[in-house]
């Protein structure tokens, strides 16, 4: 089976960033499946393609499958693409969530759960455009996910790994876990 994912912007615009982690994981256990790292999914087209992503290839499952990013420049992780079906190949185009690279400015760390205290943090955030907030709101958001996915988890190791890449992304950002 494979799933091919499409990388696009907030805008829509294709994202043509190699090195963005893909990690295809069955929820219920924790069990890596297949990852690879973005990449021009048509090499060689002239003047380069318009169709960049993964393609991520795995023995047909049932139960949910879940991929979760992360990447070495730490601009890209904590988007997801939740409960995806494991029988059937098929194409999905997702557009990515760029968090900002340095905190927002508030004056110190959050470290609540609350989510109304943790909204109101974000929106306070005066060096964030309207696009880096929706992405932070996004990252804490699957990262309180991931953790309870961890936690139920028979196979933890990979859940680890992409909680630890996050958390330093998030601890980057003046959010402590």
């Amino acid at each position: 089976m494979e799933k091919e994912i499409r990388i696009f912007d907030s805008s829509n615009k294709v994202l043509k960033v190699k090195g963005i982690r893909f990690r295809l994981l069955e929820v219920n256990t924790g069990t890596l499946l297949d990852y690879k790292d973005s990449d021009d999914l048509k090499p060689g087209a002239p003047g380069g393609s318009n169709e960049w992503g993964v393609k991520l290839s795995f023995s047909p499952k049932s139960g949910p499958l879940e991929v979760f990013t992360n990447d070495p420049t730490h601009r890209y992780p904590g988007n997801t693409i939740q409960s995806l079906e494991g029988q059937n190949n098929n194409r999905i185009d997702v557009d990515l969530s760029k968090v900002p690279a340095t905190s927002g400015g508030q004056g110190g760390p959050i470290s609540t759960t609350n989510p109304k205290a943790f909204s109101h943090w974000v929106a306070s955030a005066t060096k964030w455009s309207p696009d880096e907030k929706r992405a932070v709101v996004n990252l804490v958001s699957n990262y309180t996910r991931l953790i309870g996915y961890r936690e139920v988890a028979t196979n933890k190791d990979e859940l680890n790994k992409i909680a630890e890449e996050w958390e330093t992304v998030l601890k980057n950002l003046g959010i402590q876990t």
